[in-house]
């Protein structure tokens, strides 16, 4: 099934378009072509001013909002067969949220009120709880591809290694395993193989070089004709590791 949605549908199928030229509006014809072949079609319009008379002929679903004007009311309202009285009252109780709506599909035909519940705030989640939710994405095929900070020019970054043993975050530890355990990989494919997001992958590299814990190259992936990322684990890094796994008893 193919559903196509146009905006601002008052421009494209303008009434005065058909008028003005000898051959009508193309658009408005093509427009009832595509519908009688069973693409479903939704058109939004800012006002009901100028549509062409035939787009409400053929959109039997229609969902009027708050207007800006009496007109707008008016043109709106006798397209979804409302009376004057109705008209009045859309007029003057219609707010955000509140819409008139007649269906185009079963035995009932009359237009009829419904309100969309105001939507409530997200609550903010942490990066552990939003890497949590990449594991159910692990079984996805992807090929990944590195951006961030791309450059034309190759460049290698090279950092001392540092004899101090840090704590890792679980985070940390689950990139670094992931480092250590497929070396010389692209950065962006430890996202998968850490379960971890890509904000966290940006926020633990560049600590993890400042650390010595991998080394970063720059070599040519011979594909697209840009350069790829990819991390060597060092000693340090190896160490870290171990001593995580003997702190936590894994």
């Amino acid at each position: 099934d193919l559903w196509m949605a146009l905006d601002e549908g008052q421009r494209l199928f303008s009434q005065r378009k058909e008028i003005s030229t000898y051959n009508g509006n193309s658009l408005t014809d093509l427009a009832g072509l595509v519908r009688g072949t069973g693409v479903g079609l939704f058109v939004s319009v800012l006002t009901p001013d100028d549509l062409s008379n035939r787009i409400p002929a053929i959109t039997s679903t229609k969902i009027m909002g708050r207007c800006g004007s009496i007109p707008e009311y008016i043109a709106a309202g006798r397209y979804m067969g409302l009376s004057t009285e109705q008209i009045t009252w859309c007029a003057h109780h219609m707010v955000p949220g509140m819409f008139v709506g007649q269906i185009g599909d079963g035995k009932w035909r009359y237009p009829f009120l419904f309100k969309i519940p105001s939507q409530k705030s997200l609550k903010p989640v942490s990066n552990k709880e939003a890497d949590d939710t990449l594991i159910s994405l692990s079984h996805l095929k992807v090929e990944p591809v590195e951006f961030t900070n791309w450059s034309a020019r190759p460049r290698i970054e090279v950092s001392c290694q540092t004899s101090q043993t840090a704590v890792l975050t679980d985070s940390e530890y689950r990139l670094l395993k992931a480092i250590i355990d497929n070396p010389m990989l692209s950065s962006s494919q430890y996202v998968k193989l850490a379960k971890i997001s890509p904000n966290t992958l940006s926020k633990l590299r560049p600590g993890f070089i400042q650390r010595g814990f991998i080394r970063e190259h720059e070599v040519d992936s011979g594909k697209r004709g840009r350069s790829k990322r990819v991390l060597e684990p060092l000693e340090t890094g190896v160490k870290a590791v171990k001593a995580y796994v003997q702190q936590e008893g894994i």
